[in-house]
């Protein structure tokens, strides 16, 4: 499986994918900062006084992921195989970026710095292929991206 950048999955698995519905979220980036609770109803993603309400496992961990990544609103598909199909792409790519992050993190001993890199690092990698190119149009994509495309 090829790592992509966020906003290129949802691009390419998501928005292409039939039958959605638009899930509001909290837009503050919060990784590892979320819980999973099952309730009655369903289940929900619980972040501070936040909390999102899904209707099954497989939506909340969707959703928990995007929370996490600080997007303001989310596409979820209604279908639960599909759902099932890409969440392991999905939630791998998100721990690889957050054990990335926390490598970086480390080393910046500022708070409000590490807060701005901790925006700024999960913004970038939220972004579509071509959105990156389009802020960074003197950068050379790696070979790797490169065959990707």
């Amino acid at each position: 499986m090829a790592s992509r950048l966020f906003g290129e999955f949802y691009k390419e698995e998501i928005l292409t994918f039939g039958k959605l519905k638009e899930k509001e979220l909290i837009g503050s980036i919060c990784p590892g900062e979320t819980e999973l609770v099952q309730d009655l109803f369903g289940w929900k993603v619980i972040f501070g006084k936040h909390q999102i309400d899904c209707d099954s496992e497989l939506e909340a961990r969707f959703v928990r992921v995007f929370t996490e990544l600080g997007w303001r609103s989310v596409q979820v598909p209604q279908d639960e195989n599909y759902l099932a199909k890409i969440l392991p792409e999905l939630e791998a790519n998100k721990q690889r970026a957050d054990e990335l992050y926390k490598k970086r993190e480390k080393t910046i001993f500022s708070r409000k710095l590490r807060q701005e890199v901790k925006m700024k690092f999960y913004r970038k990698i939220s972004k579509t292929l071509a959105e990156y190119q389009a802020s960074k149009p003197k950068s050379k994509l790696s070979k790797s991206v490169q065959a990707a495309n």
